[in-house]
């Protein structure tokens, strides 16, 4: 796609950082035209003559000294405009500037924020779709802005951090939905793995790929390097912006009444999707091993079938081994003694098909 930027070329400053925020995009044919007042009625008309999108980004004195009436001054746009190619026309006021009635037809953006509108019409012009579906409003307007600046304006990371991990689960979803419009696409990774192996698994494929959010929910690792033109977010337990919980949510979630409600939702039959993030186990256990061994240990259990009768070895691997260790030091020996069990037929099936759907079915075969 062909694009024409014309610019005031007093205000070159203006056109270098566009130039490196739209550098980010992809395929992208960008023409920088220069005018000045001077030359401007006739550099406007060639930019319009074309059904190409056309960006006129002005200041008051590109124009000040034209004493024309409006509808001559604008005539080439107020054409294109009447020809209902109001769509493909974007314009950046630097500053206050009066327009005729019919430019409300088309997008106008003004400072400080011209960059950021122009980034989502260009977006909008090469017909990267995204999807806009209404959510909760936990970020505040200040932290949005910051957020905005941060992540959409320049190409950065930034952490967010909530104790509760279905808020920052709505965090994640709002935030996607606010910042889809500025990015060629938007990718959201459940990286709430704290086994060391899992978790590089799911930001493993974090590459760079052009004008891209990154949104890693549950990430708890080391500091990740941010692939060129992309941004990310992280979402984590601690450590970030602090963000609110969701309305009505308390701050300090009771571990144990937490681990009560959850273990009656963890799915018996294969095929059935878990209804919440799996760091909820990874966030609870170590919390209850000290305070409530029974419930703990009825949790793990319920999660460690949940892992094997949907072949997700790894993840039981993972909380058998994490089981077995916490009753060892506790001297839970029949329950240690389980878990050696499991895991000798969880590694012995490997990542075959289908798991048994407990170890000790394998007399049945």
């Amino acid at each position: 796609m062909q694009l024409t930027v014309l610019y005031p070329g007093s205000h070159e400053s203006f056109a270098a950082e566009a130039r490196l925020r739209l550098s980010r995009i992809r395929n992208l044919d960008l023409a920088w035209v220069s005018t000045e007042p001077s030359s401007f009625q006739e550099d406007l008309a060639e930019a319009a003559d074309s059904e190409d999108p056309l960006v006129l980004v002005l200041h008051s004195s590109l124009i000040e000294g034209l004493k024309l009436p409006p509808r001559l001054l604008w005539a080439p746009l107020l054409s294109r405009i009447e020809a209902s190619q109001a769509g493909s026309i974007g314009v950046c006021l630097l500053n206050p500037i009066a327009l005729p009635p019919l430019f409300k037809q088309a997008r106008v953006a003004q400072e400080p924020h011209s960059i950021r509108a122009l980034n989502q019409w260009i977006l909008r012009w090469l017909q990267i779709e995204y999807t806009s579906n209404p959510t909760t409003q936990l970020l505040a307007p200040a932290l949005r802005e910051q957020l905005f600046e941060q992540l959409i304006d320049n190409a950065s990371t930034t952490t967010l951090s909530c104790p509760c991990p279905s808020t920052r689960l709505q965090v994640a979803n709002e935030f996607k939905h606010l910042a889809s419009p500025y990015f060629e696409s938007v990718e959201h990774i459940n990286a709430s793995h704290q086994a060391i192996a899992l978790r590089d698994a799911a930001v493993s494929v974090v590459q760079p790929q052009g004008r891209t959010l990154w949104i890693l929910e549950g990430y708890e690792g080391p500091p990740l390097e941010v692939p060129l033109n992309a941004s990310m977010i992280v979402l984590n337990s601690s450590g970030g912006i602090e963000i609110p919980p969701q309305p009505g949510t308390p701050t300090q979630i009771d571990p144990i009444a937490r681990a009560a409600a959850l273990i009656p939702q963890i799915p018996t039959l294969e095929d059935q999707p878990l209804p919440f993030s799996t760091y909820e186990f990874e966030d609870l256990l170590p919390q209850l091993f000290t305070r409530n061994w029974l419930l703990a240990e009825r949790l793990a259990r319920r999660a460690g079938a949940f892992f094997r009768v949907n072949h997700r070895v790894a993840e039981a691997i993972w909380l058998y081994e994490s089981l077995r260790d916490h009753a060892e030091a506790q001297g839970h020996n029949k329950c240690r003694e389980d878990c050696e069990n499991e895991l000798y037929w969880l590694r012995t099936a490997g990542t075959r098909k289908k798991q048994l759907a407990q170890a000790e079915q394998v007399s049945l075969f």
